[in-house]
């Protein structure tokens, strides 16, 4: 993995971030990463539909992979501070017929550009008979840096994906469907690819969530990736350590360009990162000790910037994060109560290579684990005693008696887990079953003879 350490750069980075970040940034309001949604495909429009903007400055270095073709898109020196990457845009054409589509690559200075692999990919998605893709269609733009398709079906079910192909690395996917009563148009923007973090302006920001519960930890995790220059970041090996135990990892689509995958307890970073701002994120569990204290230690992506961490906890649970300043209270966007706490790395501060966190406080399982214990021992000591006392006189005496004794500590125990409940020392599924083996225990007594 590259270094984390941003070096002289980082000044630069951190300045750059936060110039496009809004005035709020990771500071405002506390989110969940659950609460951020995947972007539609876009239907042609009269106006340019927007597929991403963020903000910019160069990249340069080595590593530097040029699209192959006459006109290739070059590194360059830094651009002005209010550089901003020209978005992708898909528009109708009243110049063309319907079914035809005009794609134009631009370089980062707006010229277009000759030579360049494009890939068109068609889907179609059908309730009767389910969502079919068809094999992309390759095309080279000519002299003045465009390809024209003709033929192509406006019927809404197609969908429509123009990504750039530079030797097999394919970036700047765009997702659409065509206008049926007019051609569209394509405008895509080409940037040079560098591969290692070094030659690349990247910066991230992340957000951690953290919610525990009966048996286990929900811990999910959102990250923003700002390319912040006119280049491509191929990222290789870019892999962050997920915490010892972690199981049941998920991920879903944010982003057409970039993803993770996980294996072997690591979360890899994987496509492409285009100039602006790209988001990832996944979640796992982490099986809890039963102790009022948990410890986890999680790692970051390179370059993090900002880095915002909350948590939903029990009553008088509290969480401390290592190298950040005590949480606050505040609450999600869907109204549910949270303590927060984040920093940013400004300057020479490195930023570090995992997160550690201790979540204090958290109500211990209580009776409820040896609740089912202490149940099968009382009806193992009651069959015990009925086989003892089965032969000998006056023994029907003797064992109702100790069927009684044994009813009633089965009522207090119920009793018990009742309160513990009320307490908050258990949730609703230990609960539950506590109460389903007691009233089982109890049933058994009573039908014994």
């Amino acid at each position: 993995m590259s270094k984390r350490v941003l070096g002289a750069r980082s000044s630069v980075l951190l300045g750059l971030l936060a110039a496009w970040l809004s005035p709020t940034s990771v500071t405002a309001q506390a989110a969940s990463p659950s609460s951020a949604t995947a972007t539609p495909a876009t239907t042609v429009q009269p106006k340019p539909a927007v597929n991403r903007a963020s903000p910019g400055s160069s990249a340069s270095g080595d590593n530097v992979v040029k699209p192959s073709g006459s006109a290739t898109p070059t590194a360059s020196s830094p651009p002005a501070l209010d550089w901003r990457p020209e978005p992708n845009q898909i528009e109708t054409f009243p110049g063309a017929p319907p079914g035809t589509l005009e794609v134009l690559v631009l370089d980062a200075k707006a010229q277009p550009l000759p030579g360049i692999a494009v890939d068109l990919l068609q889907s179609r998605q059908s309730v009767a008979d389910g969502d079919r893709s068809s094999a992309p269609r390759h095309f080279t733009t000519d002299s003045r840096g465009s390809v024209r398709v003709a033929g192509l079906s406006t019927q809404s079910e197609n969908r429509y994906q123009l990504r750039l192909n530079a030797g097999g690395l394919t970036y700047g996917a765009s997702t659409f469907v065509l206008d049926p009563l007019t051609g569209s148009r394509a405008t895509l923007h080409a940037y040079p690819i560098v591969k290692s973090l070094d030659a690349a302006l990247v910066a991230a920001q992340g957000f951690v969530f953290l919610e525990p519960k009966e048996e286990s930890m929900t811990v999910e995790v959102l990250y923003n990736v700002f390319q912040l220059g006119p280049a491509v970041w191929i990222p290789l090996d870019v892999n962050v350590r997920l915490p010892l135990g972690a199981k049941a990892f998920n991920t879903r689509a944010m982003d057409e360009d970039l993803a993770v995958t996980s294996s072997d307890g690591l979360v890899r970073l994987v496509g492409a990162v285009t100039p602006g701002k790209h988001s990832v994120t996944f979640s796992f569990q982490l099986p809890l000790s039963g102790n009022e204290s948990e410890a986890l230690e999680l790692g970051l992506l390179p370059n993090i910037a900002e880095l915002k961490v909350a948590a939903a906890l029990p009553k008088g649970a509290s969480l401390e994060v290592a190298g950040y300043p005590e949480t606050e209270p505040s609450s999600l966007e869907s109204g549910q109560r949270v303590v927060v706490t984040g920093r940013s790395y400004e300057h020479d501060k490195a930023p570090p290579a995992s997160l550690s966190l201790t979540v204090r406080g958290l109500p211990t399982p209580g009776p409820a684990r040896w609740i089912a214990t202490t149940a099968a021992a009382m009806l193992g000591f009651g069959a015990l005693a009925y086989a003892v006392l089965r032969g000998r006189r006056g023994a029907a005496g003797e064992l109702l008696s100790l069927r009684e004794r044994a009813r009633a500590r089965v009522l207090q125990e119920a009793k018990a887990v009742e309160a513990a409940h009320q307490r908050g020392e258990i949730g609703p599924e230990t609960h539950a079953e506590a109460l389903e083996r007691l009233m089982v225990a109890l049933s058994r007594l009573d039908r014994a003879q």
